[in-house]
């Protein structure tokens, strides 16, 4: 009896995971939530535990905040809103990039932003970024990562993920 039901209970685990198609939402790597209200930028990212932010004092932009820690490094540069479309910003950034980086490849795209990989002069090695725009307000927001440290494409992706905007309560 203990016997049929055991094997009643895995053969009905074993078809409901059928019907689901034994897939699950990949997991996300950065899930701490940090609000950027303190540093004067009305939004949230994700980060890993321990995230460094700190705001860059005299620069050009009005918002320059840089977030480090491990496998992780994120630029958000934000001033005055030259648009309301995300969309063209987005373009805009896009031929800028691509003007400036040798072997410029998109890897994937989405309405706020891409994941591209490029090369240096004379290296053959590919180094992968993103750019990720965010228009809040009479605001707009640009995200980048590090051009000099090489991370992966998984990598790149994982911070792409963790930085996509969610606004803070405003204050």
């Amino acid at each position: 009896m203990k016997n049929s039901l055991y094997a009643a209970l895995l053969f009905l685990g074993l078809a409901v995971l059928t019907a689901c198609g034994g897939e699950t939402a990949p997991e996300e790597k950065f899930t701490k939530e940090y609000d950027l209200a303190p540093f004067g930028v009305m939004l949230k990212v994700r980060g890993p535990e321990g995230l460094n932010i700190n705001k860059v004092t005299g620069g050009i932009l009005p918002h320059e905040i840089t977030m480090q820690g491990e496998e992780f490094q994120v630029y958000l540069y934000g001033q005055g809103a030259e648009t309301e479309d995300v969309k063209t910003l987005k373009e805009e950034q896009k031929e800028e990039t691509k003007a400036s980086k040798k072997g410029f490849e998109i890897i994937s795209e989405d309405d706020n932003g891409y994941v591209f990989s490029m090369q240096y002069e004379g290296d053959t090695t590919k180094f992968y970024n993103f750019e990720y725009l965010y228009i809040q307000g009479d605001q707009q927001f640009r995200m980048t990562s590090s051009t000099v440290t090489q991370y992966s494409q998984e990598a790149i992706m994982d911070m792409y993920k963790a930085i996509e905007q969610r606004p803070s309560a405003e204050k």
